[in-house]
């Protein structure tokens, strides 16, 4: 018998005897497991004040993380007090993003966080504060917790935001935003080398893109670029230098900031860049070529597409990426660039389109790039808005020579329909494309197809489903490797199991 249940037990027999003897009961003689169930319908903020009502409730509802599922809650303090008391009462907090403000308020919001899948549940909280001081709190009582921080306008206390970072020893992912990038110029902070968080792997830097007026052009702006030999940003070096044997995703918001990797580069595994006017200068960052551990590339394309284009065919040999994504893709005319043969030890490539595809030009820019990848074995294709055809139209004008390796293609593809019935291949001409596809395929390919249905009904409301087909040569009977992967990815996309397995007989 558990602890919890013999406590129960004996504080159900003690008010059992105290209702014999006639005495009135409260809320605080249940048992633990009554009065668990009880708090358990209460919303967040009731929560929070029962938790402050008495040393036993605030243990169990700082102890109890059930407690909290599906309940967020919006707290507003005059003073850092008002904070420190929600955070006795609160679960530990796993996941902080702490936003410096001019407001003199604490604003926290707490939310309880289910990813799905295999992941745990987590408890997130949001903090909105005049000074880094209540972060520095946060972190003593949240530290050992800790596993994902995101921080803004980190040049307005580096020196604070460094003392308290030390306390959050289950650190595992790191965001820093800055403002303005060259904000805090006389800052001295530095993080002392000694003191390394030994889970720290994933590292997210992003600055604001800064439009100052330009003399010789009126009413144009220019970008202002970071002063990377800046104080604030020195402080940055200053961490990834002690953690630069821990260090092995980065994601940066220009490609301005890379130089800043310099401690960590060859240790990467994965890099993310959104691409910004510094992609036509890339090329010229030494650290560019000091990436021999990199196995993951993905790069935001969004208005730069030639300039990544260029980038890709010219992108520093040997490159060792297996897995590369092309995120924010007007059109495909950036694929044409993995032509050069840069990259082909790629086995998964991704591409989401934020444009409309011209079926005819697209395919064949798709069917030049996919040339250069030989050892492709996985491919998705995603559009991120309603297209003129179905997406599927790329793949089904292309020469099966340039997939000899592909054994799995995923396409994300919309439909708008009137229909309240299931899909069927009727409704999707893309389908057809599917099973031609399978068949002239050298592999066996397997092609799922994601639908985003926008059902209009009634012409009153509007209803999104997601609907997942997966198309195969073998019989349906039949699991094999392939079938798992395509089944795994599609929980994780859409956090439900595909719909239809559908056999294509050759």
């Amino acid at each position: 018998m558990s602890t919890c249940e013999e406590n129960s037990m004996s504080q159900t027999a003690d008010a059992a005897s105290a209702e014999d003897d006639g005495l009135t009961l409260t809320l605080i003689d249940l048992p633990d497991v009554a009065l668990l169930r009880l708090l358990s319908y209460l919303p967040a903020k009731d929560l929070v004040a029962a938790g402050q009502a008495s040393p036993r409730l605030g243990a169990l509802t700082r102890e109890h993380m059930p407690l909290w599922r599906r309940k967020e809650g919006v707290f507003v303090f005059d003073h850092v007090e008002g904070l420190v008391d929600l955070l006795q009462v609160v679960a530990p907090v796993q996941t902080l993003v702490y936003n410096l403000s001019q407001s003199q308020e604490f604003l926290a919001e707490f939310s309880f966080v289910e990813p799905g899948g295999n992941q745990q549940p987590l408890v997130s909280l949001k903090v909105i504060a005049p000074n880094v001081e209540c972060f520095k709190i946060i972190t003593k009582k949240s530290g050992p917790r800790l596993v994902a921080l995101e921080f803004f306008f980190f040049e307005r206390g580096p020196e604070e935001f460094f003392a308290g970072l030390q306390d959050a020893t289950a650190l595992e992912n790191l965001t820093l935003y800055w403002g303005d990038p060259d904000a805090g110029a006389r800052c001295t902070a530095r993080w002392p080398q000694g003191v390394v968080l030994d889970r720290l792997v994933i590292l997210n830097l992003a600055w604001g893109r800064l439009l100052v007026a330009d003399p010789e052009n009126f009413g144009a702006v220019t970008v202002r670029l970071p002063t990377l030999n800046s104080d604030p940003f020195q402080a940055v070096r200053s961490l990834i230098q002690a953690h630069s044997e821990k260090l092995r995703h980065a994601e940066l918001s220009s490609w301005y900031l890379l130089p800043l990797l310099k401690p960590c580069i060859r240790n990467l595994w994965l890099l993310h860049v959104h691409s910004d006017e510094g992609v036509s200068t890339a090329l010229q960052i030494p650290e560019l070529r000091q990436m021999p551990e990199l196995k993951e590339l993905t790069i935001n394309v969004e208005a730069f597409s030639p300039e990544v284009e260029s980038l890709l065919k010219a992108w520093p040999a040997p490159s060792d990426v297996r897995v590369l994504e092309l995120r924010d893709c007007i059109d495909l005319a950036v694929v044409r660039g993995l032509r050069a043969g840069r990259f082909k030890t790629v086995i998964s490539l991704e591409i989401t389109l934020v444009g409309q595809i011209e079926s005819d030009v697209d395919s064949g820019r798709l069917e030049e790039g996919l040339q250069g990848l030989p050892n492709l074995a996985m491919l998705r294709l995603c559009a991120k808005r309603e297209q003129p055809m179905p997406l599927t139209k790329l793949l089904s004008r292309i020469s099966v020579t340039t997939i000899p390796e592909l054994l799995l293609a995923f396409i994300e593809d919309g439909l708008v329909t009137f229909n309240l019935a299931p899909i069927t291949q009727h409704d999707y001409a893309g389908y057809k494309d599917c099973r031609e596809l399978v068949r002239r395929a050298p592999q066996p390919l397997h092609v799922v197809v994601i639908l985003r249905c926008v059902r209009v009904t009634m012409g009153f409301g509007v209803t999104q489903d997601m609907v997942a087909t997966l198309f195969f040569r073998h019989s349906v009977a039949e699991q094999c490797e392939t079938c798992g992967l395509a089944e795994t990815s599609v929980c994780k996309s859409i956090g439900a199991n595909i719909h239809k397995r559908v056999q294509v007989k050759l």
